[in-house]
């Protein structure tokens, strides 16, 4: 499950993404005054807002410091946010109308690895560098050489979060409750990977909301007979 980021965080990669621009473009006279645009797809309504509003706060904050300063080489560094909902469609339409735009230099996102990864072969096509800066789906930077992101992928993390919760907590029997579709490929990871006699099994929740029953239901067929017994558990209160 993704967590909030800081806005530390994303003030930092947007310094790394201005930074990186300072070697590409130098100032003529009649290009002095000419903004650099950065393109940002992500989400700023449905329910992974609130990383989008993150991500705007940050890029604001930064976008004020590095201006403030004097830009990069005398340019001012601007960006446009497009809200994708993080949906794989819409991250689609919003890469067509980037590499459509000759201002834009690079883009930004999308939040979710599946977005982001729908609209690659656009970015890849046009040559459009695609900084996917949460995107740890681990197939996500083999969409070609335009395609680049800096945080920990799903194929080094879940392997070692699944042998942490065998070998130091000592856990026999592992349940794994993720969001789709973010949530598909870190639960396939770590359910492929026992480190122990018993493999971790994952339950991919349906459209609608189980009721109490069938989520106690389900419990049992995880929990332990210790677990299961308890009248105080909190799933076994639930069912009643």
């Amino acid at each position: 499950m993704k967590q909030p980021i800081s806005i530390q965080t994303v003030r930092w990669l947007t310094a790394i993404v201005a930074v990186g621009l300072l070697g590409i473009f130098a100032p003529t006279p009649s290009m002095a005054a000419d903004p650099i645009v950065l393109g940002v797809s992500g989400p700023l309504t449905g329910s992974n807002a609130q990383y989008g509003a993150q991500w705007k706060t940050g890029f604001d904050l930064a976008l004020d410091q590095i201006n403030g300063a004097g830009g990069i080489k005398g340019r001012p560094l601007q960006y446009v946010f497009e809200d994708s909902q993080s949906d794989p469609r819409q991250s689609v339409t919003i890469a067509q109308k980037f590499v459509n735009d000759p201002t834009i230099v690079a883009e930004l996102g999308d939040f979710s690895s599946p977005a982001s990864m729908a609209a690659s072969p656009i970015y890849q096509r046009a040559g459009l560098v695609q900084f996917g800066f949460t995107n740890s789906h681990p197939d996500f930077t083999k969409g070609g050489d335009f395609m680049w992101s800096n945080t920990v992928n799903q194929s080094d993390e879940q392997p070692a979060l699944a042998e942490f919760a065998v070998k130091r907590l000592g856990l026999k029997r592992l349940a794994v409750i993720h969001l789709i579709p973010i949530g598909v490929a870190p639960a396939r990871i770590f359910s492929s990977r026992p480190q122990g006699k018993t493999a971790p099994r994952s339950w991919r929740p349906r459209a609608s909301y189980p009721t109490r029953r069938t989520i106690a239901r389900r419990w049992s067929a995880f929990a332990t007979p210790s677990q299961t017994a308890s009248s105080s558990s909190p799933i076994t209160r639930m069912a009643r």
